[in-house]
């Protein structure tokens, strides 16, 4: 195993000793003059009219939904059906 972990560094070491690869200012440069475009105005309206739409469907989909109720929680019995007993024992 030492052997790998050894000629894993090695690897390594020759890689963070090599220059950089030349096409790599050229992507840089593609990506970040990709991510300063800016977004286009009329784009705008599109985006928060269906983030509306989307927020009232979400409101009519829960108003239409059943409704859940609080029930008092019985921690003492909630579990007494499963227990083993109960559940070895069968039906007589």
């Amino acid at each position: 195993m030492a052997e790998m972990n050894d000629e894993l560094d090695l690897l390594l070491n020759r890689l963070a000793s090599r220059p950089p690869h030349p096409g790599l200012d050229v992507a840089s440069d593609a990506v970040l003059a990709r991510i300063a475009v800016p977004v286009r105005a009329a784009s705008m309206p599109l985006a928060v009219g269906l983030a509306a739409l989307l927020a009232v469907g979400v409101g009519v989909t829960s108003a239409w939904s059943e409704r859940a109720y609080a029930r008092p929680a019985l921690p003492l019995y909630a579990g007494q059906a499963l227990a083993p007993a109960t559940l070895l024992a069968g039906d007589d």
